[in-house]
C-alpha cells in the first residue's frame, strides 16, 4: 500500500491568473495541502503575488515565471469592449507555457482562469484540472443572470430598452461579447488542430473540474462526471493584526473596506472621503492600489496595504467590498454583513446574491461614482437595520460551514490522480 501511495506522489504545476490575488490565494491554499501530502508543487505566473513573501513563503514551492496580464488590463477588458487577447499574445503565452511544460514535465496542471493553459496542456497531453466558480459555466448553473451595469452594451440596453428587456437579451449579448473578445482562441485551436471553442464556458473547462461554490450560493444542475462541487477555498494572508485594528472589536460602528486586487483608485477615494471625520471607525486594506503617506489619514480611518481579511471581518460590524468571490466568502464565514460596490459583472452577480439573501446592500461602481452619497446612505441604512442583516448573513454562514472546500478539493484531485495514473 505504501509503495502504491508513493507512486501517486506527483509533480503538479499551478497556473492561476497570477496578477489577481483571489485566484492566486486559493491556488496557494490548495498547493500547501497537496505539498503536505507529498506532492512536488511548482507555482507558475507573474511574481507580483507568487513571489510576494506576505503571500508565499520563501522557497515554499518551486517557481517558474510566466508573463501574465496585469489586473488593470483584465479589469479594463471586463468593463469595455477592449480585447485582452490578440493572436500575437495568445501565441506568446502558449509558446512560453509549452517551453515550461517540456522543461518541467509535470504529471498534472491545475489552473485558475489562465485561459491559454487549456490549449498548452492538451498539446502536451498533460491532465488539466480547472478551478471554477459556478457562474462561469452557465450550461450547469441553476440560477439567473441579470444584465450588468459595468459593461457598456448591457448598460445602454437597460437605458434604451428597460431592465426587463435587457435581462432577457443578456444571454445573447454576452455570447456576442465573448465571441468578439475571444476570437483569437478558435484561430489558435484551429492552428493546433484542436477542437474549436469560441466561448468562455467552453474554454475554461479542464479534464477534471472543481466548482468552488456552495450549492446555496452557486446552485448547479446536471453536472457531468468530471465535475465536482466541493465548496469554496477561502484564503487570507497569514499576517499579524495591527494593534489599531485589534481595537475595532471594542469600537462602535466599525467598518472594514477592501477591494481585493481589482479595485478602482477613484472608488477608493470616494469611499475614504465619505467616512472622513465621521463617527464610524474604518480600516482600509488598499492591496497596494492606492498609495497614501502614513497609516492614519484621519482619526477614524486606518490604512494598511495588506490585512488578514478574515480575522478583520470577525472584528467589525460591516464590510464594504467589491463583491469578489473570495472576499464575499470571507464575510459570510465571519457572519459580517456586506455593502457590495461591484466593479464588473461577476461581482455584480455576487452583490445581487448578498442583497437577495438580505445579508447586505448591492451597489455598482457606475452608480456610486455618479452619486457618491449612496455610500453613506447605504451605510446608515445597514447600521439602522443591522440586526436583520446579521441574522440573514448568519443563515449563509451556517450553510457555508457545512463545507470543507479545501479538504474535498484535495480528495477529489487525488481521486482523479488515481484514476489517471494508478492503473
Amino acid at each position: 500500500m505504501t509503495r502504491f501511495k508513493d507512486m501517486l506522489k506527483k509533480k503538479i504545476i499551478f497556473t492561476p491568473a497570477s496578477n489577481i490575488i483571489s485566484h492566486t490565494g486559493r491556488c496557494v491554499s490548495l498547493a500547501r495541502e497537496l505539498k503536505k501530502r507529498g506532492h512536488e508543487i511548482i507555482l507558475a505566473g507573474s511574481p507580483r503575488y507568487l513571489q510576494n513573501p506576505q503571500i508565499v513563503g520563501e522557497d515554499e514551492f518551486g517557481y517558474y515565471e510566466l508573463k501574465d496580464f496585469l489586473s488593470e488590463e483584465a479589469m479594463e477588458s471586463l468593463r469595455t469592449m477592449k480585447k485582452t487577447y490578440t493572436r500575437k499574445t495568445i501565441l506568446e503565452y502558449i509558446n512560453s507555457e509549452l517551453v515550461m511544460l517540456r522543461k518541467l514535465r509535470p504529471h498534472m496542471v491545475i489552473t485558475d482562469f489562465r485561459l491559454t493553459m487549456s490549449i498548452s496542456a492538451r498539446l502536451q497531453n498533460i491532465p488539466l484540472i480547472a478551478l471554477l466558480n459556478a457562474r462561469w459555466v452557465p450550461q450547469y448553473f441553476n440560477g439567473t443572470y441579470n444584465a450588468p451595469d459595468s459593461h457598456p452594451l448591457p448598460f445602454f440596453a437597460k437605458r434604451i430598452l428597460g431592465k426587463r428587456m435587457a435581462n432577457f437579451l443578456w444571454p445573447h449579448l454576452i455570447k456576442l461579447i465573448q465571441r468578439y473578445k475571444l476570437s483569437p482562441f478558435p484561430w489558435a485551436l484551429r492552428k493546433y488542430h484542436l477542437e474549436i471553442k469560441r466561448y468562455l464556458p467552453e474554454i475554461l473547462i479542464g479534464d477534471y473540474n472543481l466548482i468552488l461554490d456552495t450549492r446555496r450560493w452557486g446552485p448547479t444542475r446536471n453536472l457531468p462526471q468530471n465535475f465536482k462541487q466541493v465548496g469554496p477555498i477561502i484564503w487570507s494572508p497569514e499576517l499579524t493584526m495591527p494593534d489599531r485594528v485589534k481595537e475595532l472589536g471594542a469600537a462602535k460602528r466599525s467598518v472594514y473596506v477592501t477591494m481585493g486586487s481589482t479595485g478602482e483608485k477613484n472608488l477608493f477615494g470616494e469611499i475614504i472621503k465619505s467616512f472622513l471625520d465621521t463617527d464610524y471607525h474604518v480600516v482600509v486594506s488598499t492591496g497596494g492600489q492606492i498609495e497614501i503617506e502614513g497609516n492614519m489619514i484621519a482619526k477614524n480611518i486606518h490604512l494598511e496595504k495588506y490585512l488578514p481579511g478574515e480575522k478583520v471581518m470577525e472584528e467589525v460590524d460591516m464590510v464594504i467590498c467589491h463583491g469578489g468571490n473570495q472576499t464575499v466568502y470571507q464575510a459570510i464565514k465571519a457572519g459580517t454583513p456586506c455593502l457590495v460596490i461591484a466593479t464588473h459583472l461577476d461581482q455584480e452577480w455576487a452583490g445581487e446574491e448578498i442583497e437577495a439573501h438580505g445579508a447586505g446592500i448591492f451597489l455598482t461602481m457606475v452608480r456610486v461614482m455618479a452619486k457618491p452619497s449612496l455610500i453613506m446612505d447605504s451605510t446608515r441604512k445597514m447600521f439602522d437595520n443591522m440586526e436583520k442583516y446579521q441574522k440573514n448573513m448568519e443563515g449563509l454562514q451556517e450553510d457555508l460551514l457545512k463545507y470543507d472546500g479545501l479538504k474535498d478539493a484535495v480528495l477529489n484531485i487525488e481521486g482523479f490522480m488515481q484514476e489517471s495514473f494508478g492503473k
